[in-house]
């Protein structure tokens, strides 16, 4: 009966115990350092404005680019590469 209580009231009252509440919400993964290292070499080798993979990572640096998007900023660079006759 207590361990019922203390959950419905819990849930009356919006009380967030012990965890962090997020609302559903979670923040995104972020990639590895391997990984960073990695992406930074590629921009460099392709010429691409670093500028323009924060923005479409919505981050402020390489290190804080989500996890979901590495592949895709790869791909894009390997293609940047090959496009100006570099190797991939």
């Amino acid at each position: 009966a207590t361990y019922g209580m203390r959950y419905l009231l819990k849930m009356i009252f919006n009380v967030a115990i012990g965890e962090d509440d997020t609302d559903g919400n979670t923040a995104p993964a972020i990639i590895n350092d391997s990984q960073a290292k990695q992406l930074k070499e590629l921009v460099e080798r392709s010429g691409i404005d670093v500028k323009r993979i924060l923005k479409y990572g919505n981050c402020k640096s390489i290190d804080e680019l989500p996890a979901e998007l590495f592949q895709e900023a790869c791909n894009g660079c390997l293609k940047a590469i090959k496009r100006n006759g570099g190797e991939s």
